[in-house]
C-alpha cells in the first residue's frame, strides 16, 4: 500500500489513467488524505461525504447480515462515482465521466493502490 506521503502523487497519476474528474484517498472516518480535485470541490465536504456513503452501505448490509461493502458504484447521471476500501482504514474514491467504464477504473484503482 502507498504510504500517505506518497498518496499525492498516487492520486494525480490514477486521475490522470482513468480520466477521472476527481480523486481522493479519504480515511474511513471522513479525513482528507490527500486529493487531486477541481478548484470548485471542497476537499473536506467530498472526504465526509465519501466515508459517509460508505458508512451508509455498510449499515445497509449489517441489517442484513451481510459483509460490508469493498466498493460502491453508483450512478449520478452524468457521471459516477467509485468507492473501493484502501486497506482497514481508508478509502479510495474517484469521480468519473458517464461514458468511464467503472469496472477498468476499479481496476486501474486496485493496480495503483498495490505495492511496486
Amino acid at each position: 500500500m502507498m504510504m500517505v506521503a506518497d498518496a499525492g502523487s498516487v492520486i494525480a497519476e490514477l486521475r490522470r489513467r482513468t480520466g477521472a474528474l476527481a480523486a481522493a484517498l479519504v480515511s474511513r472516518d471522513g479525513t482528507l488524505l490527500s486529493a487531486d480535485l477541481p478548484e470548485e470541490v471542497h476537499g473536506e465536504t467530498f472526504a465526509v461525504l465519501s466515508a459517509t456513503i460508505l458508512g451508509a452501505a455498510t449499515a445497509v448490509n449489517a441489517g442484513l447480515r451481510g459483509s460490508p461493502p469493498d466498493e460502491i458504484v453508483f450512478d449520478g447521471g452524468n457521471m459516477r462515482t467509485v468507492i473501493t476500501s484502501y486497506g482497514p482504514a481508508s478509502l479510495l474514491v474517484l469521480v468519473i465521466g458517464a461514458a468511464s467504464d467503472p469496472i477498468l477504473t476499479l481496476a486501474e484503482m486496485h493496480r495503483c493502490a498495490s505495492p511496486g
